[in-house]
């Protein structure tokens, strides 16, 4: 025999250890197991005594000779009378068994017939459905288990089957439409059947030989329990069923198919929804039944519409075809149903706020298997469904609406997007939500709005009536709805919060995402319904919950107490100890999330991955040990380029766009955790670029983060068609994010520069959809560019045109205007921009002054800062303005364009030492210059004095120089420090640039190329170093490094280069260190 899971699921083992049955019932079922082995052996697939002995036909009475005699017709309508008259379910099967031969008997032993069956089943189901107002004698787990229950099934099997066996008038078995969807409906709502994914649904003929075959093996089990049974009273075991459970369904699959060789005129309408109902609940429906049902459903009801107006069976049959899962029938039944409400103005009226919300769970479940814009007959009439159900929840004032129906109904509008207007919701361009595209979308949206009000206004009433499934799912509605109401939100938080409320995972994450995506904070609401999911609850999550949870709280701010934990850059002891982390609900929950996705990251979705990965690096998270194990999960192992992992082309553009952003983000973080925790890491500490490449590399691995970067930068050009489905701020993320690591890849950045014209260009004439880069997305883009010196000057006549439209407006270009769309930081990054580019288109350049200084309008700093709301322009910012000014002067000749007096000093708050370069611009890092020498610098010193070159280190060239010396237009009276030459020989402007890693970017055009790395190589203690295994072949300067030498070159100097790859590779041999240098001073000596 096939094992078969049990589906009485709903009887737990504890139940019936053993039965214990009166000594009357004991005999009873053994005297008629004994009778039916003389009589009916064969049918009770009893085989002890072999078969049933052979006799001669004789004409006599049948009466007489037959021990199982046929009843009355009267005789039956008494039994079912009886059967109905009966008090609960014990006393049907006891009925049931005292008619003699009725249950042992093939078929009901010609003691049943048909009606028999379908009274007595479903009265059995009736009676457990309502066991909480009658318990007496319907004890769910007693009944199921029952021997006789199982024999009554059995009887109603054979029946179904027509194994040669006919009713108590001696007729073959004819069971009519409405015994057949009582049954239906009483073994669905029993839960005795299996589903379909474990016992396939067969709803053809062939159900006849497998219901008498099933039925003979349930039966041989209950004799042989029976029999066991009489030596001590008790049953040893009730290995019957699992065998039953599977009866159950092949029950199930006949009554399918006897619905469609039936007449359905036949059918009343109930009947049809009913089955439909039943097959759907018990998960065993067949795509031609449903699709005959609905079909005779609403043809039965065409030729007299007033007799279809029924609620519960529209309602019950649009709810089993979104359970069944069956495609199709809704094209005839969604434009069926809203006909008769659209005709009979009163119909609607007569729907019971249950029969409403199951209406409009059905049509969106339905509805929601389709993801984007969706329109069509079908949807038309679901926008006027949805209709209906709104004004009735508005007319009614939800009065009715319990807490279920109060949520399903606004879940249901969400689901579809009901009352949403296309262009102007947020969340569609991020989700592949649902979308039904309205014909009245102002009304639908005003309706909507309406009734989500009186949901609300109910919901603050009766929270505590809502378990946690539906204030989760209203939650989920109003985020979707775009319908904010804090108050409401601080209810449901409060109550998910209380200790004493049972949640799920489920319910924890879809809430917070709920909150997050509404831009409701309470740091007090997060904490406490984060703390209801313990260490082992977590564990139990699932993906998409747990990222959901990370989510919400990087969204919201909602930091953890303890972001060191898991930062490897730190010696252990100075890391919080495990009881210290998980003392702190978020920590732990950032713990078990980061320890599921390295286990088993097969089981996250891309999105998952994604938004687990944004959401630590967003709450200042470092995590190396998961960002290591996530990168080998992508792309495959670090020193082997031919294994490459799940890949990343699963990665919407969105999600490759912060995938990438957080690797970046994580670098930045172990440059602020060795500013911030110096003496406390396990390498030596370094800053600005240089900190952002050690630490990646450490963290991660350069070739495997190469390998990672690649994949991303070829997955954006193939699988987003060479990045067209990006949109700006994937553009500027991923850009922003190859820049961070000092990555380029032609190829991409050139696609990017591509979209940019392209986008811009479209906005300018007027084609606004996709093509608006705000303020930080436009700025990231152009740094990015920038820093990794791919120079496009054309692209800035694009900007141009594009900066001057968005901040133009009625009124011209003026301060204020510009403020509108941008902070002085992103204008900042656009006048650097400028100057690495070397292109400085005037009206541009003209509005970036005006935005920054006030320049043609009003320079007083309090003016500008007023207009801005700022604290002033920010130390970096200010060096980007005086970059742009010194290229200005001397490249463009008879500009107009000055620095204002006073500047910088009373412009902001400017710290005592600027910036090398603007390369941390956008990772809010101050832009300083470090006059701190290398080692490596000083051993070059060393070396120059050995040959005779006089020179000094660290040569400052202030503001008040550039202005007296050099004529650069800026006040003559500010000492700020502007550039720095490593070593200089002042008198003849010889300048010797030793340019470490930090100067140069890494080419992956080719993939990656550091493989193989000596072990030897990475720091592995205290104040070690990390050695950059780099040439020429693969890194070449940055943007910051190539500008600062042409500012130089324009002001006389001769610049010398040397990177650090050619100084270390003479491995400390100073006569070759020395020739080094005479060779490279040769030209300008």
């Amino acid at each position: 025999m096939q094992k078969t899971e049990c589906f009485v699921s709903h009887v737990p083992p504890r139940v019936h250890p053993h039965i214990r049955y009166t000594k009357e019932q004991n005999i009873c079922l053994l005297s008629q197991a004994n009778q039916e082995t003389k009589s009916t052996s064969e049918g009770a697939g009893n085989k002890r005594n072999g078969p049933p002995p052979k006799s001669k036909r004789r004409s006599v009475n049948p009466k007489k000779n037959n021990p199982l005699q046929h009843r009355s017709a009267d005789e039956n309508r008494q039994l079912n009378s009886e059967i109905v008259k009966s008090e609960n379910a014990a006393e049907v099967l006891q009925l049931i068994a005292s008619t003699k031969g009725a249950l042992t008997g093939l078929a009901g032993g010609g003691k049943l017939n048909s009606i028999n069956f379908s009274t007595s089943i479903h009265r059995i189901a009736k009676y457990l459905a309502f066991a909480w107002q009658n318990p007496e004698g319907n004890d769910r787990s007693k009944i199921l288990s029952d021997p006789r229950f199982a024999l009554l099934i059995c009887g109603a099997a054979e029946a179904l089957g027509g194994a040669d066996v006919k009713d108590a008038l001696d007729r073959p078995f004819r069971f009519v439409s409405r015994e057949l969807s009582n049954i239906a409906w009483a073994i669905a709502k029993l839960k005795i059947a299996p589903p379909k994914s474990v016992i396939p649904v067969d709803a053809t003929e062939n159900k006849r030989e497998v219901l008498n075959e099933k039925s003979k093996e349930v039966r041989a089990m209950v004799y042989a329990a029976a029999r066991e049974r009489t030596s001590d009273n008790k049953v040893k075991n009730m290995s019957w069923i699992p065998a039953l459970s599977e009866l159950c369904g092949h029950i199930m699959d006949s009554i399918s198919h006897r619905t469609t060789l039936l007449d359905p005129t036949k059918f009343q309408l109930q009947e049809f929804s009913n089955i439909l109902w039943a097959t759907a609940t018990a998960k065993r429906s067949d795509e031609a039944v449903v699709s005959f049902i609905v079909s005779s459903l609403v043809k039965g009801v065409e030729g007299n519409r007033n007799q279809g107006l029924r609620p519960q069976e529209w309602s019950n049959s649009i709810w089993a075809l979104a359970t069944s899962g069956v495609v199709g029938p809704e094209r005839t039944l969604f434009p069926f149903v809203a006909d008769l409400m659209d005709e009979n103005p009163d119909f609607p009226n007569e729907f019971k706020p249950q029969e409403l919300a199951n209406t409009a769970w059905g049509v969106a479940t339905i509805l929601s298997k389709r993801a984007g814009q969706t329109n069509g007959p079908e949807c038309d009439a679901a926008l006027r469904i949805f209709r209906h159900v709104a004004r009735q929840l508005i007319s009614r004032d939800g009065e009715g609406f319990n807490s279920q129906e109060t949520s399903n109904t606004i879940w249901s509008f969400a689901t579809v997007g009901f009352g949403l207007q296309a262009g102007k919701t947020t969340l569609d361009s991020r989700n592949e939500y649902t979308f039904l595209v309205s014909n009245d979308a102002e009304g639908d949206c005003t309706l909507m709005k309406d009734a989500v009000q009186v949901a609300i206004k109910n919901a603050k009433l009766n929270a505590h009536r809502f378990k946690s499934q539906e204030l989760n799912n209203f939650a989920w509605a109003l985020a979707r709805l775009e319908q904010k109401d804090y108050e409401v939100l601080e209810i449901i938080g409060k109550q998910l919060a209380h200790p004493n409320r049972q949640v799920s995972p489920q319910d924890i994450g879809t809430t917070l995402w709920a909150f997050a995506t509404l831009d409701y904070k309470s740091d007090e609401i997060y904490r406490n319904i984060v703390r209801r999911a313990d260490k082992n609850r977590a564990r139990r999550c699932k993906p998409q919950e747990l990222s959901n949870v990370l989510w919400a709280l990087a969204t919201t701010d909602v930091i953890p107490e303890y972001r060191d934990a898991f930062d490897t850059l730190l010696v252990e002891n100075a890391r919080p100890s495990q009881s210290q982390a998980e003392s702190d609900p978020i920590t732990r929950l950032i713990a078990v999330a980061s320890q599921e996705l390295m286990n088993r990251p097969g089981d996250f979705k891309e999105q998952e991955i994604k938004d687990i990965l944004w959401s630590l690096s967003r709450l200042g998270v470092r995590h190396p040990t998961l960002f290591k194990s996530v990168a080998e999960h992508l792309v495959g192992d670090e020193n082997s380029p031919e294994i490459t992992g799940r890949g990343v082309e699963g990665f919407s553009s969105q999600g490759m766009g912060n995938l990438a952003w957080s690797y970046a983000r994580q670098a930045q973080l172990g440059a602020e955790v060795m500013q911030r925790r110096a003496r406390a890491i396990t390498i030596y500490p370094v800053s600005g670029r240089l900190a952002h490449y050690t630490v990646s590399f450490i963290d991660v691995g350069e070739s495997l983060l190469q390998k990672l970067f690649y994949a991303i930068a070829e997955a954006d050009l193939k699988v987003h068609d060479n990045l067209s489905a990006l949109t700006p701020q994937d553009l500027a993320n991923t850009a922003w994010a190859f820049a961070i690591l000092g990555m380029k890849h032609e190829r991409f950045l050139s696609e990017v520069v591509k979209q940019m014209e392209k986008r811009l260009q479209l906005f300018v004439q007027g084609k606004k959809r996709g093509t608006y880069f705000n303020g930080q997305e436009l700025a990231n883009s152009l740094w990015a560019l920038a820093s990794l010196n791919f120079v496009r000057p054309a692209l800035m006549d694009s900007i141009e045109s594009y900066f001057l439209t968005v901040v133009g407006g009625a009124g011209g270009v003026s301060v204020a205007s510009i403020a509108r769309y941008h902070n002085r930081q992103e204008l900042a990054n656009i006048a650097w921009s400028c100057a690495v580019f070397g292109a400085y288109p005037r009206r541009l350049i003209a509005a970036l002054y005006l935005g920054l200084l006030g320049t043609g309008e009003n320079t007083d700093p309090n003016y500008v800062q007023e207009v801005y709301k700022d604290a002033g322009i920010q130390s970096s910012a200010v060096m980007s303005i005086v970059y742009l000014q010194t290229v200005l002067d001397l490249e463009v000749p008879n500009h107009s364009l000055s620095l204002p007096p006073g500047f910088p000093d009373k412009f902001g708050t400017i710290k005592t030492s600027i910036a090398r370069s603007p390369s941390s611009i956008l990772e809010n890092d101050t832009f300083e210059l470090e006059l701190i020498s290398s080692k490596s610098q000083l051993a070059v010193g060393a070396i120059l004095d050995s040959i005779g070159f006089d020179h000094v280190q660290e040569h400052v060239i202030d503001m008040a120089t550039l202005a007296t010396e050099y004529g650069v237009s800026m006040p003559p009276d500010s000492s700020k420090e502007v550039l720095s030459v490593d070593m200089a020989q002042v008198e003849t402007k010889i300048g010797i640039e030793f340019d470490g890693p930090g100067h140069f970017i890494t080419k992956i055009d080719n993939g990656p190329h550091a493989m193989h790395r000596d072990p030897s190589m990475t720091p592995t203690g205290i104040n070690s170093d990390y050695f950059f295994d780099w040439s020429d072949d693969h890194q070449e300067p940055n943007g910051s490094t190539v500008v600062k030498s042409r500012i130089l070159r324009r002001l006389g100097w001769n610049v010398v280069k040397i990177p650090f790859w050619d100084w270390y590779a003479f491995e400390g041999d100073e006569k070759q260190q020395a020739d080094y240098c005479r060779s490279k001073l040769e030209p300008f000596l």
